[in-house]
């Protein structure tokens, strides 16, 4: 639904603690305001005193706990906003019994599709050319050893769970990590290894003619040459192990928190600083 998106959750980050300047020859013991060293002021902000060290370290220790109590605050009224947009959202979309959907929160990708520049094709294609001659000079190692170190070629499962939570939540996300992939997609020699090891009957011109078959003809403004509207163009097996294996921040924390809940259901929120640009909710 769009009746919410632009909802503001009032989330901007908290003022960080500036260092005070140094001033040399002129630091003043911040309880007596005698004069003190250089030194004495870099470390301690006090004179040799142990009163005024003392008051420091106890001004100090006021400080911080007024510092973690606006935290706690900002993020209770964080938390409470988050709730009352899942709440609304279900109303708007005839979701029952909302509270068994948790919260989520992703990033937000917001780029217009633009048609793909032949500057930015034939940027690819020369770093392309590059990698294959790269790779046809190195002895290609098993993709199983590789990346998983696995003895006898057994690779670890795929958690199910947490292949859905990454799928839905880069689904709503839209692929905000996919930008700095530009015209070299992430790809690697590895990957250009990897794909001969799928496909050994490939040659050289055959390699680069499917990387270039599954660039569309528009794409991201500014992002990967493969991300176009449905997400990326390239098949899995053709992605870096970069793409296949990264996950942002919140996307990690995720992963751990559903870990611990009994039910999967999810409520997914894609923001851009403070402003939500999209939600979707997930039945498990």
């Amino acid at each position: 639904m769009n009746e919410l998106n632009g909802w503001d959750l009032g989330i901007a980050p908290l003022g960080k603690w500036k260092r005070p300047v140094i001033l040399p020859g002129k630091g003043k013991c911040i309880v007596c305001g005698r004069s003190i060293t250089d030194r004495e002021w870099q470390f301690y902000r006090t004179c040799d005193n142990w009163k005024c060290r003392n008051m420091r370290w106890r001004r100090q220790h006021a400080d911080r706990e007024r510092r973690n109590e606006r935290v706690r605050r900002h993020n209770k009224s964080f938390e409470e906003r988050v709730y009352v947009l899942r709440d609304r959202a279900a109303v708007l979309q005839g979701i029952e019994n909302q509270e068994s959907y948790t919260p989520a929160l992703v990033p937000a990708l917001q780029r217009a599709l633009t048609r793909l520049s032949d500057v930015r094709r034939s940027a690819f294609s020369d770093h392309l050319n590059g990698l294959i001659a790269e790779a046809r000079k190195e002895p290609m190692v098993s993709t199983d050893e590789r990346l998983f170190g696995a003895e006898n070629g057994v690779v670890p499962e795929i958690n199910s769970l947490s292949f859905s939570i990454a799928e839905n939540a880069c689904g709503t996300c839209r692929g905000f990590c996919c930008v700095n992939g530009r015209d070299h997609a992430y790809l690697t020699v590895e990957t250009i290894n990897h794909c001969w090891e799928n496909y050994p009957q490939l040659e050289a011109h055959d390699v680069h003619s499917v990387f270039l078959s599954h660039i569309k003809e528009w794409t991201f403004e500014n992002s990967c040459i493969f991300h176009s509207q449905n997400g990326c163009s390239l098949p899995r097996e053709l992605r870096s192990n970069t793409c296949n294996e990264f996950e942002c921040h919140q996307l990690n924390q995720l992963q751990k928190r559903m870990q611990k809940v009994k039910s999967h259901q999810t409520f997914y929120i894609a923001m851009e600083k403070r402003i939500v640009v999209r939600y979707t909710f997930v039945r498990a």
